[in-house]
């Protein structure tokens, strides 16, 4: 049901999970310091910024990334058919209240969590309406529901992208 996609920064305490959508490259971080007499360029606090806000963002998306591959492995018991689901719906309720958490000051991380936010939400409804369809045997709503979660969770790969690429993903 989810595709794969990376998100993360390129220092060793990142997490390093996947997005439940397709295979991108890590953003990278961009906070080192320079320090004077290096080769390295000099760091604006702006930089800094940036760098702090994206690996907010990064990480809040790789949590929700292993909270989505926890489910997706996870064996199928006796739960009934909507067990999956409802994990999914609480997964992205968690990953919309923790990207909403965020104080942004960089106007397009701001609007990059929102979207991100908003999709999560989407996906989460989406799932609490295909549970309500399932467990009313309505095959029409089923089939409704179905079509506004898979056009939800579509929505992830290019918000992952654009956070790649704005975040300074190679």
């Amino acid at each position: 049901m989810f595709a794969s996609a990376s998100v993360g920064c390129d220092n060793s305490t990142a997490p390093t999970a996947k997005p439940a959508t397709a295979d991108l490259p890590r953003v990278t971080d961009r906070s080192g310091a320079s320090s004077m007499g290096s080769s390295k360029p000099a760091i604006s606090s702006a930089d800094v910024a940036k760098a702090a806000q994206c690996g907010a963002l990064v990480k809040a998306i790789n949590n929700n990334v292993a909270r989505m591959e926890k489910i997706e492995r996870s064996p199928r018991t006796d739960a009934g058919p909507t067990a999956p689901l409802l994990a999914m719906a609480a997964a992205m309720s968690k990953a919309e209240k923790e990207v909403g958490e965020i104080v942004f000051t960089i106007p397009k991380l701001k609007a990059l969590s929102k979207q991100y936010s908003d999709m999560a939400s989407d996906v989460s409804k989406g799932a609490h309406n295909f549970i309500t369809a399932i467990e009313q045997i309505d095959a029409k709503a089923m089939g409704k529901a179905q079509r506004t979660l898979e056009t939800a969770v579509k929505r992830e790969d290019p918000i992952v992208e654009e956070v790649n690429t704005f975040c300074g993903t190679g």
